[in-house]
């Protein structure tokens, strides 16, 4: 049986970024204290131990953890159907989704395990820019909206029709 190429690069890229943000996360627990503040570069990068209960930002942080695990399940169920659509020329989607799907996998599993997501990347400019903390997971999802969105817009605009 030979599995497809975008098989293959779904799963090697969403396990790496799986594990990468499972590790670091385990790091930062056994390392860091809730709310300690480590400075790594001044002016710049922090690493510290936050637990955002929320969405993105820790928007609507005061809703369950439960709605949560079930908005990112039915997320992780979209990425795997919209996926197995895909053919191999969609490299940049097969690559986007791949990043997508493990960053999920990651904040899902903190979800369902802790109630909270493990954030502890800190960036802030001096005094005036501090940026909400995040983790490895946000990195990865960030990563494959940009490849998404580079899809939709290269060779000018995307695919046409009509």
């Amino acid at each position: 049986m030979v599995i497809a190429k975008k098989y293959r690069i779904l799963a090697t890229v969403s396990l790496l970024v799986f594990l990468l943000d499972q590790f670091t996360k385990w790091l930062v627990l056994r390392s860091i204290a809730y709310q300690e503040v480590q400075e790594v570069i001044p002016h710049l990068l922090n690493l510290t131990n936050v637990w955002n209960r929320g969405a993105a930002f820790s928007l609507f942080s005061e809703w369950s953890a439960y709605l949560f695990i079930v908005i990112s399940v039915v997320a992780v169920g979209f990425i795997v159907y919209y996926f197995s659509r895909l053919d191999d020329t969609q490299k940049w989607v097969v690559w986007g989704l791949s990043f997508i799907l493990g960053g999920a996998i990651g904040n899902l599993l903190d979800r369902a395990r802790l109630h909270h997501v493990v954030d502890f990347i800190d960036l802030h400019f001096g005094e005036g820019f501090h940026w909400p903390a995040f983790n490895v997971a946000d990195v990865a999802i960030t990563m494959g909206v940009g490849l998404l969105i580079y899809d939709m817009f290269k060779d000018g605009g995307g695919k046409r029709t009509g």
